[in-house]
């Protein structure tokens, strides 16, 4: 994941623990020895802005 204007990525579960964070222009995310599931995904700007994705991992 790469971008101008990312500050930090954060990862959580459903059930809302934080199980992975990164901070920097390039953020990679390795997800091979996580659960399956679905993860909520947020990307943060430098601005303060929030995008939220979804991530399944299967």
């Amino acid at each position: 994941m790469e971008g101008a204007n990312v500050a930090k990525v954060e990862v959580y579960n459903l059930v809302g623990q934080k199980v992975h964070e990164a901070e920097g222009k390039t953020v990679s995310i390795d997800a091979a020895n996580w659960n399956k599931g679905i993860y909520l995904v947020n990307i943060i700007e430098q601005n303060g802005a929030v995008a939220t994705k979804k991530l399944v991992v299967k």
